[in-house]
């Protein structure tokens, strides 16, 4: 009997019959280990350390952007007090321009760190898929018959693409994110202390939520995406063997079985995305409740002039940029718990045992081969 696998397609799926299209599916199981993300992050670093320059250049860039974003606000304000409010117009045109060149600068190195980290994820994806079948060729052909051919092309298809796309956005996403969450902190603490630990108090909710739904959906995703390997291979194995299944007439009990696994995709993907769709409404009900308090509160203290107009104008637009990057790191979310169960489904192939890998014996190349085969005695 052949080993168990790390494997799985989920729970609920039809079994596979003997006769007609195989058994292979029937050996599928629950995934035998559970998910550790900390294991799956560190094995993807090894494939992103020779490119580790590059993400130093990227983050270079992201602070370059991120100074220029924190700008804006501040030039903003001072135009309100300093040019606006007095009157002052060729002062307000010169702030103008400066805000327009600070804006621009700021696309620039967007742009920038988006074209290098593109190029570091396609180098990385290159050699997962590389490794990724370099291992199919070393592996025995137990493994195959073991296994439907649409779950491992999923593997080697939605899961490196699901995980490529993460890569190409979601790095830079990160570091942007802190820089925006520090630097928009510290100078709203400079401008008003008090509206800065406002603003700071609807943070815990938003952080709290998402964690809360992060620890529900990664569970979904996982799920969704063994269930469409689990169709993938049903649907391969039944086009590539429908003159079988014609022959021997199972159209019913064939199509019978794909409504199982095609209801099982359905709700393995309607928890996912129904749960992780809970994350932006509330993002945006935390975000309303951070600016409404900050407008009245802000309002109340220019009346009595402890703050300027000009400063209620900064800071509203600092408490987005506080506020934005945990929401788009919400945003983010789907993307990266779908790479991680992907990443998690490719080194589970990755993990196994090469052909030989049980021999004890020694293999010895042939020393001449002529090409004749003689069968006696069969």
């Amino acid at each position: 009997m052949a080993k168990k696998s790390s494997f799985g397609t989920g729970g609920g799926l039809p079994p596979r019959r003997p006769g007609g299209m195989g058994t292979r599916h029937a050996r599928f199981g629950p995934v035998a280990k559970p998910q550790n993300a900390g294991k799956t992050l560190g094995r993807l670093w090894t494939y992103l350390r020779p490119g580790s320059r590059y993400l130093f250049l990227v983050f270079m860039l992201v602070c370059l952007a991120g100074a220029f974003s924190l700008a804006g606000p501040f030039l903003i304000g001072k135009a309100i007090d300093d040019y606006i409010i007095p009157g002052d117009f060729p002062g307000l045109l010169r702030i103008s321009l400066l805000m327009a060149a600070a804006y621009g600068l700021g696309a620039l190195a967007t742009w920038l760190q988006n074209y290098v980290m593109i190029g570091l994820a396609q180098d990385t994806i290159r050699d997962i898929r590389r490794d990724l079948f370099e291992k199919l060729q070393t592996l025995p052909v137990s493994f195959f018959d073991e296994r439907t051919h649409g779950d491992l092309m999923s593997r080697l298809t939605n899961d490196v693409d699901n995980l490529n796309h993460t890569l190409s956005h979601s790095i830079q996403q990160l570091f942007s994110s802190g820089i925006m969450l520090v630097g928009s902190l510290i100078i709203m603490i400079w401008l008003s202390p008090v509206l800065a630990f406002l603003t700071v108090l609807v943070v815990p909710l938003m952080m709290m939520t998402t964690a809360a739904i992060a620890k529900r959906t990664r569970v979904f995703f996982s799920n969704q995406q063994k269930a469409l390997g689990a169709i993938n291979g049903y649907i391969e194995e039944t086009i590539s063997g429908q003159k079988v299944v014609q022959v021997f007439g199972r159209e019913e009990r064939n199509m019978a079985e794909f409504k199982e696994y095609n209801d099982t995709l359905r709700q393995a993907g309607t928890k996912a995305q129904v749960f992780s769709g809970f994350v932006m409404p509330l993002m945006h009900v935390f975000n309303n409740l951070s600016f409404a308090i900050v407008a009245g509160v802000g309002g109340w203290l220019a009346i009595h002039q402890v703050i300027t107009v000009g400063i209620i104008a900064s800071f509203i637009n600092y408490s987005k940029q506080f506020t934005r990057p945990v929401n788009e790191i919400a945003n983010q979310f789907n993307l990266v718990q779908s790479a991680i169960a992907g990443a998690e489904r490719v080194f589970a192939v990755m993990d196994e045992k090469p052909e030989g890998a049980n021999e004890t014996y020694e293999r010895k190349p042939l020393s001449q081969v002529s090409g004749h085969v003689e069968f006696k005695d069969v």
